[in-house]
């Protein structure tokens, strides 16, 4: 199943605890957006 573990640095998830559920499920895809991202929908911000 396709999945996709993302955040954005200043989010109140440390971004490292977010790499980590990343490099436990196989096949996933990590990304991490920039501090001036919006944490809340940050999928709809673009990374500046």
């Amino acid at each position: 199943m396709p999945t996709l573990v993302y955040g954005g640095r200043s989010s109140i998830v440390p971004w490292r605890a977010m790499r980590w559920v990343h490099e436990q499920v196989p096949g996933s895809e990590f990304m991490l957006l920039g501090r001036k991202v919006g944490v809340h929908g940050s999928f709809l911000n673009p990374d500046p």
